[in-house]
């Protein structure tokens, strides 16, 4: 097993050009929110809501997609639609105990949870995407989000082949100043 260290630095972005089209099992999925369900929250709120397209409504949302689509982007929504197994749409939910920064501060941490579970999976890759309309009020009627309820884009699964491992990173010293 790899250690953490080494499944950090691997961690990468699969997207769905590099899909095979199969299916995902749904219990792969089912580890994967398990373990985004451990994430940082700030008093517990747990402020996260995870919505999972799949077969029938998986087909609904990438119509959706094309219904507010420009006639350019169709193209590609087709071949997503034919090589991502689940779409995970992302939502932050505004409790009133928290800043909402910090509520989605938490769900990022959570899907950042996700992509490290990935690592146990080497046939699953996922990208989080916030396009297609995410952040507007017409996607949140799609969802039914509530008014307290904020989408912050959504997480596609795939079957691969292989995935990337290797990325070119400037030095941490780029980014860092000690005070």
């Amino acid at each position: 097993m790899k250690d953490i260290n080494q499944i950090i630095k691997e961690r990468r972005s699969i997207f769905p050009k590099e899909y095979t089209g199969e299916r995902v099992d749904d219990e792969v999925v089912k580890v994967l929110l398990k373990n985004a369900h451990f994430a940082p929250s700030h008093r517990l709120t747990l402020a996260w809501k995870f919505m999972v397209f799949t077969n029938e409504s998986l087909h609904a949302l990438f119509n959706y997609w094309r219904s507010i689509a420009p006639k350019e982007k169709q193209g590609k929504l087709n071949y997503n639609e034919s090589k991502v197994s689940h779409v995970i749409v992302l939502v932050a939910q505004d409790k009133g105990e928290n800043p909402l920064e910090e509520e989605k501060a938490s769900v990022a941490c959570a899907v950042q949870n996700i992509y490290l579970s990935l690592s146990q999976f080497p046939e699953v890759g996922g990208y989080w995407g916030s396009g297609n309309g995410t952040y507007t009020q017409e996607f949140a009627q799609f969802l039914e989000l509530s008014p307290n309820e904020h989408c912050m884009g959504y997480f596609m699964l795939g079957t691969v082949i292989s995935k990337r491992v290797q990325t070119a990173r400037p030095p941490l010293g780029d980014h860092l100043t000690w005070m």
